[in-house]
């Protein structure tokens, strides 16, 4: 991401209980400050404090993923892009969820890594 030359673009959908859950919270969005196109961070909570918190609330569901990720395009590709995959971490459960979404949505398996 501090490389001016390279391309690549991420999208990081953060999923936690808590706001003290989230990890590395600084520098994510130091590194989603300094160039918005090619870092993006959304937090979303299970259980946001009731004031202050002006993220998202709930788990990483469709809704999210269809409008940070996005349609899948078949063999790693999107229209009007590169190359692209998904990198999914987390719970067993989740992990199950985001993979019957992102099918839904068109991506195919080899454009998903769990990891």
């Amino acid at each position: 991401m501090s490389d001016d030359a390279d391309t690549t673009r991420c999208v990081l959908l953060s999923g936690n209980r808590t706001r003290e859950d989230i990890l590395c919270k600084e520098e994510l969005d130091a590194c989603a400050a300094r160039d918005p196109r090619k870092c993006r961070v959304a937090y979303t909570l299970t259980k946001p404090p009731e004031v202050g918190w002006e993220g998202r609330r709930g788990r990483i569901g469709g809704e999210l993923l269809r409008e940070f990720v996005g349609e899948g395009k078949g063999e790693g590709k999107r229209e009007g892009q590169g190359e692209c995959m998904v990198l999914i971490c987390g719970p067993e459960a989740l992990e199950r969820s985001v993979r019957a979404e992102l099918k839904a949505m068109g991506w195919q398996d080899e454009d998903l890594l769990f990891f």
